[in-house]
């Protein structure tokens, strides 16, 4: 009997789907008519890993370090006004009747602190703090045999204080987070959680859903954060009774601390040093230009960088805010290096313009006389906005700035130069393909021009992309000073027919090409990741691509054994692989999967795929492909499941049908060579199937529900199917490896009667009732068998 799956069972690779939910907080939130009120009290936030708690309290929000006014609107929160507190710790307080009364319990709950730099310090009056670093207190646990928490939450004693104070050192910048806490009387339980969080422009915008009594705030429309309210929750907050920020902070007493060095903080390993005054500190300096074409000179020798040109005309202090702006950067850049150069950092090179400079403005049409132009290292202008350098400074510093923008517009000036030009050679052309950029199209439309935008009725047309208006994450506001992308798909994709075309009548083998062929294939080529086609479907260029792949299909993995090998020994010469580079400083990885794996791929992809009606040819000779890879792979088990799994949707057909049990027939044979046991055969097609097949168990239950089903579909077809007779060694297989399956013993029972072996179709139909007693098929069962007997059994009907 068939079983409740009707394809083959195999392994098959699931695409997750990722779910996104998106929060919309326009303006429109002013014309709801009815408000809703919040309920005070205190929203926990469990999803981030922050141990978030937000306290709600007649109309305002106290968010960890933060505390933010609010109104609503129906359902809809908006944010007044920000009250910024100096302090990134937070203490939660409660009352434990279980602990002593004339202790504290401290928890330090944060897991990203560093203790070595942490230190407590208890008070009562006006006595002097005593402080005690945090390391010093876990070793005094670990020694004393007491527990440590296995989450790196830190859990001591102490004596019951009127003040605490908790101070974060920085051994880089000497300056230390300092905050007196005055504690509440009644308490013995509290914890501690420090968070570096210094909001200068918190935008808040959020709903409030009444039923769930859930808060979901956003900042500028970036990582909402959910509250569910907790009735249960039991702590209070502790505002700050005094914070300030200490320079070279110290206590009696206090040891020298050790240094992490930066390089190695990223990979979470420490390296230290004890601080001496001969520790050198590396200074950066910017190069200091005197013209425009000296400036342009030195950037076309670092690619990677940009050219910020700086008009300012007007403004007779232009000279001394410029000379203040490079100091700062200067002195910024070295603290990120601290050691020694690092070109991440080193993003962009400086120009004050002057007046020679004017026809600069001019030439690209700029009437503002104080502005900035970016230009990349071959002196192609990528975005001018108004304004001077310390007016956006943002722009161009050491986080969050714009260089990645630049980066992106400046691919799309690279990709335009080469496609643009009617004059490209077919490597050129190539060149650029093989780097698929992930251009941002929602950002190249203006948004009233979408709105105007007609769909297509041309199947290859691009489809517009969605456009959010409030792109509030964007660096770069004036996008419209941006270089955009001025290639089409269309254009691009006529060209990329044309090298197809010459490449399928000369079949010559070329790495490049090949290269681009793997992307398109794979549906992670320039169409999908520039232009957002999704290649889903077979398209008529496929085939073309198809047949230059099966014509150099043993000279391309021979080329890739040679290209494994040497990349192996690069690997352990520790050479690294020149690999081809953009104008800008992304590096572009080869595109690494082999050719068995982007066709597997593709065929897994489209022959499932929704086709048009206009489309059956191409599904045909698509499958002819599919059939002359599984014979190249040597019917390798893997393939032929998913080739069976594709036919298995299409067997209406009198050839699909023939082709379902005549390839599965070339396969069963090769897996049960003869003068071998079963379980010898399975196992040298488990060794052989070892980079799909992972366990056994499951690999050899599979092979059995294979022969049963593919069994089942020759009892359908009834006793015209010449397979008939094999069918019945196939169904004995899966009755072998596994014996006491009531639906195989169902399927054997059926082609034994039809076969005319009617004991022993009652016999095995009978074993089926037995062990099926109590599934869902019981009744079907003995109604086949009475039918068995009276003469009256028919093929099963399909449901």
């Amino acid at each position: 009997m068939f079983t409740n799956q009707h394809v083959l069972s195999y392994n098959i690779n699931k695409m997750n789907k990722i779910l996104i939910i998106a929060i919309s907080l326009l303006s429109s939130f002013l014309t709801f008519s009815q408000d809703i009120k919040i309920e005070n009290g205190t929203y926990s936030e469990a999803n981030s890993g922050e141990n978030l708690n937000l306290i709600v309290q007649d109309g305002k929000f106290h968010i960890s370090i933060i505390s933010v006014d609010f109104l609503m609107k129906k359902d809809s929160i908006i944010t007044t006004e920000l009250q910024k507190e100096k302090s990134g710790f937070t203490l939660n307080y409660s009352y434990d009747d279980k602990l002593e009364n004339e202790k504290i319990r401290i928890t330090l709950i944060n897991n990203f602190i560093d203790i070595n730099t942490l230190y407590i310090g208890t008070q009562n009056g006006t006595s002097e703090p005593h402080f005690k670093n945090f390391s010093k207190i876990k070793e005094e646990l670990i020694t004393n045999n007491k527990p440590v928490n296995e989450n790196n939450e830190l859990i001591f004693e102490i004596d019951k204080s009127e003040f605490i104070t908790i101070v974060m050192e920085d051994l880089y910048t000497q300056q230390s987070e300092v905050a007196k806490f005055k504690l509440p009387v009644n308490i013995n339980n509290i914890s501690i959680n420090y968070r570096k969080f210094f909001p200068e422009n918190l935008n808040l915008k959020g709903i409030y859903n009444e039923k769930t009594k859930e808060i979901t705030l956003t900042d500028k429309g970036r990582d909402p954060l959910t509250f569910k309210f907790n009735k249960e929750l039991k702590e209070e907050s502790i505002q700050p009774l005094e914070t300030y920020v200490s320079k070279n902070w110290t206590y009696p007493g206090k040891e020298k601390k050790i240094i992490e060095d930066q390089k190695y903080e990223a990979d979470s390993a420490v390296v230290s040093y004890e601080q001496t005054p001969e520790t050198k500190i590396y200074k950066f300096a910017h190069f200091k230009s005197n013209n425009f074409k000296q400036s342009l000179n030195r950037i076309s020798k670092t690619p990677s960088k940009f050219l910020v040109v700086s008009f300012d005309l007007k403004n007779k202090k232009s000279k001394v805010e410029f000379d203040e702006f490079i100091k700062n950067s200067e002195v910024s850049l070295s603290e990120y290096m601290y050691y020694e150069y690092n070109k991440s950092y080193d993003n962009f090179d400086y120009y004050l313009a002057t007046e020679k400079d004017k026809n600069l403005l001019s030439k690209y049409k700029i009437k503002s006389d104080s502005e900035i132009l970016v230009f990349n290292s071959q002196g192609d202008l990528l975005y001018h906005t108004s304004g001077n350098l310390a007016s956006k400074s943002n722009y161009f510093g050491n986080y969050d700035s714009a260089y990645s923008e630049f980066e992106k517009v400046n691919q799309q000036l690279e990709f335009d130069k080469v496609l643009l030009n009617t004059k490209a050679s077919d490597k050129e052309i190539l060149n650029i393909l093989k780097k698929p950029y992930p251009f941002d199209l929602r950002k190249d439309f203006d948004v009233n021009e979408i709105s105007t935008v007609q769909p297509s009725t041309d199947s290859t047309a691009v489809e517009t992309p969605s456009y959010e208006a409030d792109n509030y994450y964007d660096i770069i506001k004036d996008r419209k000073n941006l270089y955009k992308l001025k290639s089409t798909y269309i254009l691009v994709n006529q060209k990329w027919e044309k090298i197809v075309s010459q490449f399928k009548k000369s079949n010559i083998y070329n790495k490049d090409y090949l290269l681009v062929v793997k992307q398109e294939l794979n549906n992670e080529g320039f169409s999908k990741i520039s232009f957002t086609q999704d290649n889903s479907t077979a398209r008529t260029i496929d085939l073309e691509m198809l047949d230059y792949v099966f014509a150099n299909y043993k000279k391309i993995n021979k080329e890739a054994a040679i290209e494994e090998v040497a990349e192996a020994k690069k690997s352990e010469t520790g050479v690294e692989t020149d690999y081809a580079t953009t104008a800008t400083s992304a590096i572009v990885q080869p595109y690494m999967l082999n050719i068995n794996t982007v066709l597997e791929n593709y065929f897994n992809r489209v022959v499932n795929g929704v086709y048009l009606e206009n489309q059956e040819k191409i599904q045909e000779k698509t499958m002819n492909y599919y059939r002359k890879y599984i014979e190249l792979q040597e019917y390798k088990s893997s393939v032929v499941k998913n080739y069976m799994t594709a036919l298995v949707y299409k067997l209406d057909k009198a050839e699909n049908k023939k082709e379902y049990f005549n390839i599965f027939d070339i396969y069963f044979n090769k897996v049960m060579l003869p003068n071998k046991s079963i379980i010898e055969n399975l196992d040298i097609d488990f060794t052989a199937n070892s980079d799909i097949e992972s366990n056994w168990t499951y690999y050899k239950n599979n092979f059995a529900n294979d022969c049963n089903q593919v069994a089942w579909e020759v009892v359908k077809s009834g006793k015209s199917n010449p397979y008939f007779s094999k069918a019945i060694k196939w169904s004995e297989m899966s009755l072998e490896i596994q014996k006491d399956t009531h639906y195989y013993c169902d399927t054997l029972a059926r082609l034994y009667y039809l076969n005319g072996y009617k004991e022993k179709a009652f016999t095995m139909q009978q074993k089926a009732i037995e062990l099926g007693k109590d599934s869902e098929n019981a009744a079907e069962y003995k109604s086949v068998l009475e039918q068995m007997k009276n003469g009256t059994y028919t093929l099963p009907v399909e449901k």
